[in-house]
């Protein structure tokens, strides 16, 4: 029995683990493209509703009741939640779906971004799964009333999705065909082939003598520009202190889409160049 088996919530590590099993991919999460495939086949999955990624969160929040309204406008259809009731107000600690919305956030900046959930309406986690949004429903929901932020490292995910992927749970609970098995190796195939092929491309151009000749004609440019000015370089992140910085230069680079120059690499060879002055001046 592997540790993911007696956990309801799988983390990141947790998930490679239980698909190199189950799927026969080796996730070496030390290797970044390993990781990459990883949160790419994450992304896929949750993408087509068959992972639901939850957060935990400790403190206090507001209950509340809303009511599901709908309009037509020729062949539309609408759903509104009309907030009915404020039904109290207490600490809890518990697991919660994050939103699609919020989810499309943290992936963002190669899954660096981070979010702050106060104020924002919640639904806890469920086993069936999330309230259905149909007509007169009433919806129960809960509203975070304390600074909480997250990151995506710090998502988890319900085994039971990744069971029903299997068909790993008992049959009473749930039975799914075999070919729901076929058709995840088969997505998991493809964003394995699709990752490295873009690795491949990516490593073919770029070796670290390259990237460094690379980003020095790129900061020439930059240097000789008349236009370029110290705040083009800010990040965009909600901690900026709205001052140009490393970080700032490196995403402004990125931004320019040229092939090997990401934020990443950038960070890490300003970091060497950063070492090696740091080296020089001491002499």
């Amino acid at each position: 029995m592997a540790l993911y088996d007696i956990n309801e919530y799988l983390t990141l590590n947790d998930v490679a683990e239980y698909l190199t099993d189950k799927c026969s991919y080796d996730f070496d999460l030390e290797c970044s493209i390993d990781q990459n495939r990883l949160i790419e086949t994450i992304i896929q999955l949750v993408r087509n509703d068959k992972l639901h990624p939850v957060f935990h969160y400790s403190g206090s929040v507001d209950f509340l009741e809303k009511k599901v309204i709908t309009s037509k406008s020729g062949r539309f259809i609408n759903h509104e939640m009309v907030l009915l009731n404020i039904t109290g107000s207490m600490s809890v600690r518990d697991y919660y779906f994050l939103s699609d919305k919020n989810f499309d956030k943290l992936i963002e900046n190669n899954c660096s971004n981070y979010i702050n959930i106060i104020n924002c309406t919640i639904e806890p986690y469920h086993i069936d799964g999330k309230q259905e949004i149909v007509e007169n429903n009433i919806l129960y929901y809960r509203e975070i009333k304390e600074d909480f932020s997250i990151i995506f490292h710090d998502l988890l995910y319900p085994k039971l999705d990744l069971d029903k992927l299997f068909n790993q749970t008992d049959t009473a609970v749930i039975e799914k065909p075999r070919q729901k098995v076929a058709d995840l190796q088969n997505e998991l195939a493809q964003a394995k082939t699709e990752i490295e092929d873009k690795s491949a491309d990516d490593n073919k151009e770029l070796n670290p003598k390259d990237s460094a000749y690379h980003l020095i004609a790129v900061l020439k440019d930059l240097l000789l520009d008349p236009n370029t000015t110290p705040y083009m370089f800010k990040t965009d992140n909600q901690k900026s202190t709205n001052q140009p910085t490393q970080a700032g230069l490196a995403e402004y680079i990125d931004a320019m889409n040229l092939k090997g120059l990401k934020a990443r690499n950038i960070n890490g060879m300003f970091s060497d160049a950063n070492r090696l002055l740091s080296d020089l001046k001491k002499y």
